[in-house]
């Protein structure tokens, strides 16, 4: 049974699903997690925001010490057992120190890791350190945005609190309320900013950019800011978004190095259950991630081999089938693929080699067809120059024998350009028929009376009326080709034109009884430009493309024509084309030209 590539592929493609399905069945049976997706991102968002609060918290601290009352308060919140660590592993603080601490991640929380909001303005930070406000300038900060609000009409709910301690406002107020109590520093924020613009200054003299004025408390929309609002006072000149970020830097770099001493250090926070019956994932031990690792190597590997030796011969023999159609594209029409097996890619070489004999030959017959076409318009024009010399250097002086001549080839070229055209028409499929009914018989009665002066017995053999449903321009044309090929190649005594009924269709046979064509050339007869005589080139009004244009037309009907060898002398050319129903009339009509 020939081994087809779709089978081939096919069977692979099956053996490598099912591997994957059986691969992919053992691993999630020995590593499922035994909590679903939904819960595990619960968990993840629930644990994120517990960090974010640690953090904030610690943002306003300056150590670890009280930090197990906010862990209580974030655990009862949260459901979530939590347990703070430092660098070296030691318990800060835990909601159940009756457990064992949990052997899972720590998450680390650094007040300074992210001091800075990402954004060039407003600038903010959830760390207070060193800006972080009495019990007593807290109560004045209160009742300053207190009365502020109170000008504004501002309900208490638009006054929020900064980490440091300070009564913000998260809305607007009109510029004729009293503000300065509420805009201006308190201690401890006045001593922070004056030593943050100077050490953010160093920072940036240190670049070689210019200084800033001062960095400020942003009061006029804090509740965009997450945090302690900052900003950035400079002159008046637009700076660059590079000089920006390059201050904001600067000015990150300043309060870190200001708060490091007033913040807590770096911790690790540990989330889980407060059960401990959940963790996060199973675990997976060492044999089993083993085992997990070979099953996907394995089948990586099977694959991989399985597709190299399917694919492996096949792409080698369809690279090879590339380079010949790259040479043939090139113009080496002598190259041909190899052909073996049967399978898909050998078709498809004797496909290209199909190709390539086909261009072979189109070649040949193109530089034929423009040798003769050269030679046919070649001849006739040198014997118009030949006779209009002679005539103007007075060889000649018979006037009309040189009209006559010049008239001759003039004609000759005029039929073979038509024919030219015709052919190119058909090649294009711009060959339009106008069919109507026509009497074949009466056409080929016509055809025959037309031809009686030309020395050979012309015999129409076959019924009184045929009709059928064709172009009678182009039929006729079909029938005077086919009986001047005869009478003026063939050479005969006698020419029999016969029309009989067929299946459907109506069959015309030319025959006749002179020179013949050779068996060799029956397989040439309707190609352009063919003479059974090569080395006669211009013996008579043909020139080689009556029967080619003939063929096209009777195809172009939808009917077939061909040729064949009478013996001992002469040929047949015979053609059919769909006749309409009850179009035959009996009897018969014989009538003889000569």
């Amino acid at each position: 049974m020939r081994r087809s590539l779709l089978v081939r592929f096919l069977a692979i493609g099956i053996v490598i699903v099912t591997l994957s399905i059986a691969g992919t069945t053992w691993i999630v049976s020995t590593a499922v997690t035994r909590r679903d997706a939904v819960q595990i991102d619960r968990d993840a968002r629930t644990d994120q925001d517990v960090v974010a609060a640690v953090r904030s918290w610690a943002g306003r601290e300056q150590s670890w010490a009280d930090v197990a009352t906010e862990l209580d308060r974030l655990g009862d919140r949260f459901d979530r057992r939590l347990v703070l660590l430092d660098v070296d592993g030691r318990t800060i603080g835990d909601t159940d120190a009756s457990r064992p601490v949990p052997q899972l991640p720590g998450t680390p929380v650094d007040p300074l890791s992210e001091t800075f909001a990402d954004t060039l303005s407003p600038i903010s930070t959830t760390v207070a350190g060193a800006m972080v406000l009495d019990e007593s300038e807290a109560r004045s900060s209160r009742a300053a945005a207190e009365a502020v609000a109170a000008c504004a009409g501002l309900p208490s709910s638009s006054i929020s609190l900064w980490p440091n301690g300070r009564a913000v406002l998260s809305g607007a107020f009109p510029p004729g309320c009293e503000t300065e109590a509420y805009t201006t520093p308190h201690g401890p924020e006045q001593a922070a900013l004056g030593l943050l613009t100077a050490q953010t200054n160093q920072c940036l003299a240190a670049q070689s950019i210019t200084p800033v004025s001062a960095v400020q408390l942003d009061l006029v929309s804090p509740g965009a800011a997450q945090g302690i609002s900052l900003r950035v006072v400079g002159g008046d000149e637009a700076v660059p978004l590079e000089t920006l970020q390059r201050t904001r830097s600067c000015v990150t770099r300043a309060w870190t190095t200001i708060n490091e001493d007033l913040v807590p250090p770096r911790a690790y926070l540990v989330t889980s259950p407060v059960d401990g019956a959940r963790p996060a994932l199973d675990s997976l031990t060492t044999d089993s991630l083993a085992r997990i690792a070979a099953v996907v190597i394995g089948l990586v590997a099977l694959s991989g081999a399985l597709v190299l030796v399917a694919s492996g011969q096949a792409v080698r023999r369809i690279h090879r089938l590339q380079l010949v159609t790259e040479r043939l594209t090139a113009g080496q029409h002598t190259a041909r693929a190899p052909e073996s097996g049967q399978d898909e890619i050998s078709r498809l070489g004797g496909a290209v080699n199909q190709l390539a004999d086909g261009l072979e030959q189109a070649r040949q017959q193109r530089d034929q067809l423009t040798a003769d076409i050269a030679h046919d318009l070649r001849t006739p024009l040198t014997n118009i120059r030949g006779w209009a010399e002679a005539w103007d250097d007075g060889v000649v002086s018979d006037k009309d024998e040189v009209v006559r001549v010049i008239g001759r080839e003039a004609q000759h070229l005029e039929r073979l350009i038509d024919d030219l055209r015709t052919v190119a028409s058909s090649d294009a499929g711009e060959l339009r028929l106008q069919p109507q009914e026509v009497d074949l018989a009466a056409l080929l009665r016509e055809a025959v009376d037309a031809r009686r002066p030309q020395g050979a017995v012309v015999e129409y053999r076959g019924p009184l009326r045929a009709v059928v449903v064709a172009d009678p321009v182009l039929l006729r044309q079909v029938v005077g080709n086919l009986l001047d090929n005869a009478l003026v190649h063939g050479r005969p005594r006698t020419v029999v034109v016969s029309l009989s009924p067929r299946d459907g269709s109506v069959q015309v046979d030319v025959e006749d009884d002179g020179v013949g064509i050779r068996e060799d050339a029956l397989g040439s007869v309707f190609d352009r430009l063919w003479r059974a005589d090569r080395s006669r080139r211009r013996d008579g009004p043909g020139h080689g493309l009556g029967l080619t244009i003939t063929r096209r037309i009777v195809e172009l009907h939808g009917g077939s024509i061909g040729v064949v060898a009478v013996q001992p002398h002469g040929a047949r050319f015979t053609f059919r084309i769909p006749s309409t129903q009850s179009s035959v009339s009996d009897g018969e009509q014989r009538l003889l030209g000569s």
